[in-house]
């Protein structure tokens, strides 16, 4: 990953959605870029902070400044690779061997393996690199003469779109037992990001507007489209951010047809986006990832990069909260 951090938890529409959440921002902007710091007050209590995906870890006195100006119970840093050695540089960090209080942590709360999509790569190469599956069932769904449209926040249509995919968001949730948000959050979530969210949806044809799948991508980097860029240095990442259909979709092969048709457009028409990524798949080191096997088959048939992030770190503030912790593994592993 480049030093100008286009990861999607430290973009500017992230840290507004989790303001939307209840998590206050601050921001070290001795580093370039800064390094978005999220905190949430916790009454009578204190506070818990999260660093995530930052581009350099911040100096580790300025972390613990900032943890003492909340009362933090805990500060827990999800790193990208270059940031790790970073950590490393300064403090010989190893599994065995804990770093100014900060030590491995086995529950991330971020996607720790992903994939990413060159976008630089002609559109022939792209279908190319796609799987022998992937290509057939793109034509397959072809053949059915399915429509895929775009919606981009603020042109008209993009609220119905982004209801009529919440609906199908809903119904995989229920299908696949994964837990999503109301309407209201999703809608706080394109809201923060603005001409940087997208909206896709499948329809059977041009006569039913009814889709039968779609997707919520996500723009960010110094690229991204509200910045109003013209030269492509391909700084930014286009995020898979969350993906829908119905049993009708399935059957159809809505999904690729989508997901083809969502590399295409973005790699046509955003102008600074050099990546296509797909948030997350199976991690063996985490075993909490296993459930994910079903979306990781779909994700490596397109060709793309797989990235393994590091293990997160956290730092206790109270030893107490340390306790509990390692009580709550014991009992899990149990």
């Amino acid at each position: 990953m480049s030093n100008k951090n286009r990861d999607l938890r430290q973009s500017v529409g992230w840290g507004k959605y989790l303001q939307h959440l209840g998590w206050s921002v601050e921001e070290i902007k001795n580093k370039k870029p800064g390094i978005k710091i999220y905190i949430k007050k916790i009454p009578f209590l204190g506070a818990v902070i999260k660093i995530q995906r930052p581009a350099e870890i911040p100096p580790i006195e300025e972390i613990d400044r900032i943890a003492k100006k909340h009362r933090a119970l805990f500060v827990k840093i999800e790193p990208v690779g270059n940031a790790q050695s970073a950590f490393r540089r300064e403090g010989g960090f190893s599994s065995q061997e804990p770093v100014a209080g900060f030590e491995p942590d086995p529950t991330p709360n971020l996607p720790t393996r992903t994939i990413q999509v060159d976008l630089s790569k002609t559109e022939e190469e792209l279908w190319k690199n796609l799987s022998q599956d992937a290509r057939q069932s793109v034509r397959k769904a072809q053949s059915y003469k399915l429509q895929v449209a775009s919606f981009k926040w603020g042109e008209p249509g993009f609220e119905k779109a982004l209801n009529e995919f919440h609906r199908l968001l809903k119904e995989t949730g229920h299908r696949q037992k994964f837990w999503t948000g109301d309407y209201a959050q999703l809608k706080a979530k394109a809201d923060a990001f603005q001409k940087d969210c997208l909206v896709f949806l499948v329809f059977p044809n041009k006569s039913i507007n009814q889709p039968i799948a779609g997707a919520l991508v996500l723009l960010t980097g110094d690229t991204a489209s509200f910045r109003k860029e013209t030269s492509r240095s391909l700084e930014g990442t286009a995020f898979y951010h969350h993906t829908a259909s119905n049993e009708t979709g399935r059957k159809l092969f809505a999904p690729y047809i989508l997901m083809w048709e969502i590399i295409k457009e973005i790699k046509g028409r955003k102008p600074g986006i050099g990546h296509l990524e797909f948030e997350g798949i199976v991690d063996p080191r985490f075993p909490q990832t296993k459930r994910w096997e079903g979306f990781t088959v779909f994700k490596r048939k397109w060709g793309g990069d797989e990235i393994e992030f590091p293990a997160p770190l956290i730092k206790h503030y109270h030893p107490l909260v340390k306790a509990f912790f390692a009580l709550s593994r014991k009992i899990a592993v149990g």
